[in-house]
């Protein structure tokens, strides 16, 4: 049972979420785009193109992130590959190719304000599954959207820092979470103590929950809305 692109549209209408129809020699695709708080293309802006594509007489169904990085000089392309694999094994549905934006089956249907040179290579990021004599939810496409964006918005440094300097390095951001999480549990710890403490002296005085919470600035995690890039 296939789907065509009017349906996927309007799961992204239900949740107000901006797009345009756009085409192509291939057929019809959903372009939309993000508003990001980490992630940066190439324009240096904090925003992210995705493409809904669906193939196969609409029994394959692809979410791309066309040329969301470009592939950097040798001298750091074995740590850019090596960490793009590491994430999509740390995380489910996304995976990552290397190509030519030429290649594209829709590169010819970028908007104006979306410009790509030919002669570099690109790293394409793809959530994709087959429908077959399935169908495809609303829920299923937005979990699809959704992991896309928030897995280039939580590893864009991890990307970037391989990029600029070939370093394998996941602690950019998984030891900042590591750090917050064991200073709330110390937090925790300090206020149990604080409350028997005033049940001791018998003072009876009730402060309520009272717990304190850290939350880094770069890791606060934030709810990607659809940007108006129409």
């Amino acid at each position: 049972m296939s789907i065509d692109i009017e349906t996927i549209a309007t799961f992204l209408e239900s949740h107000s979420l901006k797009y345009q129809i756009r085409h192509s020699d291939s057929g019809d695709f959903i372009h939309t785009g993000f508003a990001t708080q980490r992630y940066e293309n190439q324009e240096g802006e904090k925003h992210l193109h995705l493409y809904i594509v669906l193939e196969e007489n609409g029994e394959f169904f692809r979410v791309v992130s066309p040329n969301c990085y470009v592939v950097p000089s040798e001298e750091t392309q074995r740590a850019l590959f090596k960490t793009l694999l590491m994430i999509a094994s740390k995380s489910k549905m996304v995976q990552f190719s290397c190509e030519n934006p030429s290649q594209m089956d829709f590169g010819n249907a970028l908007p104006d304000d979306v410009s790509l040179p030919v002669d570099m290579e690109w790293i394409t990021a793809t959530v994709e599954m087959p429908i077959e004599d399935g169908t495809l939810t609303e829920t299923q496409t937005l979990r699809s959207v959704f992991a896309l964006v928030k897995i280039l918005e939580y590893y864009h440094p991890v990307i970037m820092n391989a990029i600029d300097h070939g370093e394998v390095d996941f602690s950019i951001v998984e030891q900042s979470e590591f750090i917050v999480d064991l200073m709330n549990q110390l937090l925790d710890i300090e206020d149990e103590l604080a409350e028997e403490s005033s049940d001791e002296s018998g003072d009876g005085i009730d402060e309520g929950d009272g717990a304190l919470s850290i939350e880094s600035g770069d890791d606060q995690e934030e709810e990607s809305s659809s940007d108006d890039f129409i």
